[in-house]
């Protein structure tokens, strides 16, 4: 979640105690531009504001009018980007977009609301917080590292080579066939047969008839994520055209290989560019590192070879007051002992006195200071950058401080006199009593075909008695996996995932039952293997969601009620009237 992301969650929500400073607003973009349009929205779209009693109007989408004042509180301005911000986070959280001149009202109105809570929050004095201090100087030290090495990894590429590697491993399906049988001595026989020449189809078809095994005898695709791992393990590494005998729970299976295909599938190479672009990105980011601390850094080696961190003598205590350098910084103060045992105490959350007794500070010494190198490296190239004096920075810490400031003010003033009693939590619980309930979940299997009359005539088999992995096999008319409208085929599903109409007709049925349904023009013939009823969950299971829910409630109306009475006593002005075309 980015700054402005966490923003407009305190706005529409009124956050929760701590929300600004738990979620960190990590890492924004290094030079963002003003916000894109919501989807819905165009671009001449654009904002009306009266001030001094004529109109003006801006692209509401636009780099130059993004410092435009839209209103004003005491001597502090908001301005059109802080609202375009808003409403094009607010809409990816699911609200509408901006098309219409009423939709920044409530928008706007909690932009002045949180001012006024910010305001408020410094005349108190929680500025001075230590907390407060702490987690803006930690946010000003996380977006300087970010925009350093987002600089450092600007122009770096995905590797073509690493990409396609990717890619064919993601999506590479194995042409197989496979019999199952129920003794080892037959498999291991077939498998035989297999190694002197016989035909596959052949001598499975004899097989499959005298009842020793059973399964498909034509070939197929399948990945390797579709069928089982013991399976999955042997058709990576065999050779095109090897029979193999996998033992599985169920019995053994012979499985033989054919061949491999690559098909296209844009969401695949997608994620494989991007993981490729990642990895790129990291190796550039260690040779970036290196280069400056070439460049920019001188380290004792000898010092840092020879400094026992588990040592008796002098002890963890007199080397956290140890001032002999490990490294000079241009730039920056010198790298001592004592800085390399706060970064080792960092890495270590519950403290350095447990790695030490066993045994591990040593061996984490080196990569703590090349942590801590890296970290002082880093901030003073952007102290040579100039980053934290751009206009774009200095904006993205004022947000921050706001947001801090904003979240300090809701717990010191406001969440202290917030309550839910069991009484509003019961009246809830009986007012959502759907909200609560699991719904039934059924194990599937299931045949799918692109006619009825097919569909119909293999659950006539089933009904009378054919066996439903041989009607899988080898009834006709069945649609490939991945063309199918509903995956439902060894899967576990919920009630409300099914389609309304065989939902409908799975309620009451028993493992075993079958059911016949059409679905977006296709015929889904399946088998109940078990099912699991729905149930109502009971008001103690549920309370902690409804009291934090209920929380929430409250604490917007007590914040509401609040700025209602500090809104008198400052100086608001509002000056966007409007936004449309």
């Amino acid at each position: 979640m980015n700054h402005r992301t966490a923003t407009a969650t305190l706005l529409l929500a009124f956050a929760t105690p701590g929300l600004a400073r738990a979620q960190g607003a990590p890492a924004a973009a290094p030079t963002p531009a003003p916000a894109a349009a919501p989807a819905g929205a165009q671009r001449e779209m654009r904002a009306y504001l009266v001030r001094d009693g004529r109109e003006v109007q801006a692209p509401l989408f636009s780099e130059q009018s993004a410092t435009l004042p839209v209103a004003r509180v005491d001597d502090e301005e908001i301005t059109l980007q802080q609202v375009t911000d808003a409403l094009a986070a607010a809409h990816e959280e699911g609200h509408a977009a901006p098309t219409s001149q009423h939709d920044f009202k409530p928008v706007l109105d909690r932009l002045v609301d949180m001012k006024l809570c910010v305001i408020e929050a410094r005349e108190m004095g929680l500025e001075d917080l230590p907390e407060v201090k702490q987690a803006i100087q930690d946010e000003e030290t996380t977006q300087l590292l970010v925009r350093v090495r987002a600089r450092a990894v600007a122009g770096v590429k995905p590797d073509p080579k690493v990409v396609e590697r990717l890619y064919r491993d993601a999506v590479r399906e194995y042409q197989v066939r496979s019999l199952l049988f129920a003794k080892e001595a037959d498999a291991k026989a077939f498998q035989k047969a297999l190694a002197a020449g016989g035909s596959f189809e052949a001598l499975g078809a004899k097989l499959v008839a005298a009842k020793k095994a059973q399964g498909r005898l034509e070939a197929g695709y399948t990945g390797a994520a579709g069928v089982k791992p013991e399976v999955a393990k042997v058709i990576a590494t065999a050779p095109a055209g090897a029979a193999r005998v996998v033992k599985l729970a169920d019995g053994f299976t012979v499985v033989q290989v054919l061949g491999a295909r690559y098909p296209e599938v844009p969401a695949e190479r997608a994620r494989a560019e991007q993981r490729a672009l990642e990895a790129a990105r990291q190796s550039a980011t260690f040779k970036y590192y290196d280069a400056l601390a070439k460049q920019h850094a001188r380290t004792d080696k000898k010092l840092l070879a020879k400094l026992d961190l588990e040592a008796r003598k002098p002890g963890v205590a007199a080397l956290r007051k140890d001032q002999r350098v490990l490294a000079t910084i241009e730039g920056d103060k010198p790298l001592t002992v004592a800085d390399l045992i706060r970064g080792m105490e960092e890495k270590f959350f519950h403290g350095i006195d447990a790695p030490i007794k066993e045994r591990r500070a040593n061996a984490a010494k080196p990569h703590v200071f090349q942590v801590v190198l890296r970290q002082r490296l880093v901030l003073a190239e952007a102290r040579r950058q100039k980053i934290a004096e751009s206009a774009e920075f200095r904006r993205y810490m004022a947000e921050f401080k706001e947001a801090t400031l904003f979240s300090a003010y809701l717990e010191r003033a406001i969440m202290p006199d917030v309550k839910v009693t069991e009484d509003e939590g019961r009246a809830y619980y009986a007012k959502h009593k759907a909200d609560f309930a699991t719904p039934a979940m059924y194990k599937l299997e299931s045949l799918t075909f692109s006619s009825a009359q097919d569909a119909q005539a293999a659950f006539d088999k089933l009904r009378a008695g054919t066996d439903f992995r041989w009607l899988r096999a080898n009834a006709s008319g069945q649609v490939k996996e991945d063309q199918r409208k509903a995956q439902l085929d060894n899967t576990v599903v919920s009630a409300t995932a099914l389609p309304p109409e065989l939902a409908n007709q799975l309620s009451g049925a028993r493992p075993g039952d079958c059911r016949l349904q059409a679905v977006e023009g296709q015929y889904f013939l399946v088998r109940l293997v078990s099912a699991t009823p729905g149930q109502q969950q009971p008001y103690e299971a549920a309370r902690a969601v409804i009291g934090k829910k209920l929380i929430g409630e409250n604490l917007n109306r007590a914040l509401r009620a609040s700025n209602a009475k500090i809104r008198k006593s400052h100086a608001v002005a509002v000056y966007l009237t409007r936004i449309g075309y």
